[in-house]
């Protein structure tokens, strides 16, 4: 693989509209010098420019937007298996939980080191990666309500995304839950409102995995057994303060490098927010996910 002290800097167009029209965005002047700024210019693009800069050996890959940019960005750095470029992160979306997660976990620990752990989670013949979170049942629909809401501040976004899943939509999953490679027959199906499987300790600007860490080689796992309603209302200003009820037999965490879970039907997942696009839309779904410790290097700016 060729090597160079190129930078990339990737930016969707709304956060390159004002360079565009001549407005300096912002952003701007945390760019680093002699790079070469690219702009998105449909679904996927961050994914495939990042991929191609990774391939021809560029230093820094930089996402300029939100938690949906960094994903895409990684997803194109993590396809060249012999990948040495760094992740250059520029937080200006309408989202950031990942970029505030590391920097609030990087002065907490006074870490000097930029390699964190990355997620991959695998279905038939395809995969992705994931930088911080991936949700699965209530946070799946979360996101996806949360969506056509992104001019709203996130945490107002996400509440309202969270009190319109309460409707009819309002339901457990049948999960079959393999830890580490546990035998199966040791796993029994459980009836999930949710599954939150976390590197980062922000899931929808809430801290749903407060003792999180970025290097540990470890996800730390949320599940949620069959609450109702009234029970989300009730642990709600808790976890708006970051503490988790665990109090509560139905609510466990936990920590792991490696989780299996198997369906008899399709349930909401996310990674980062985004939607694996080739997730199966009906039948059976068993899917793996696994912890690749210190796996990207990682440079907020």
């Amino acid at each position: 693989m060729n090597s160079n002290k190129a930078i990339v800097a990737i930016a969707n167009p709304s956060a390159g509209r004002g360079l565009r029209t001549g407005t300096k965005p912002m952003w701007a002047n945390r760019l680093p010098l002699d790079v070469q700024l690219k702009f998105t210019e449909h679904p996927n693009h961050a994914e495939e420019m990042a991929h191609e800069a990774s391939l021809a050996g560029c230093s820094i890959v930089i996402a300029i937007g939100g938690d949906g940019t960094v994903h895409e960005v990684l997803n194109g750095l993590m396809r060249n298996r012999e990948n040495r470029s760094t992740l250059g992160i520029i937080a200006s979306g309408t989202a950031n939980d990942y970029a505030q997660s590391l920097a609030a976990y990087r002065i907490q620990q006074s870490l000097d080191s930029e390699s964190v752990d990355v997620g991959r989670v695998r279905w038939g013949d395809c995969e992705r990666f994931f930088a911080n979170v991936a949700g699965i049942g209530l946070p799946g629909k979360v996101a996806h309500f949360a969506r056509p809401m992104r001019r709203l501040f996130p945490r107002l976004r996400y509440t309202l995304a969270l009190l319109r899943c309460l409707g009819e939509s309002f339901c457990t999953d049948a999960i079959e839950v393999s830890v580490d490679h546990s035998d199966r027959s040791s796993a029994s199906e459980k009836q999930l409102l949710m599954l939150s499987i976390a590197i980062g300790s922000r899931e929808g600007s809430f801290e749903l995995a407060p003792n999180a860490k970025f290097d540990d080689g470890l996800f730390d796992v949320l599940q949620v057994g069959e609450l109702t309603r009234w029970d989300l209302i009730r642990y709600f200003p808790s976890v708006l303060r970051g503490k988790i009820p665990t109090g509560d037999a139905r609510i466990s965490t936990s920590t792991c490098s490696r989780l299996s879970l198997r369906s008899p039907r399709p349930f909401p997942l996310h990674l980062d927010g985004e939607f694996p696009y080739q997730f199966p839309a009906t039948g059976r779904t068993e899917c793996h996910f696994e912890l690749l410790p210190k796996r990207v290097s990682v440079r907020l700016l």
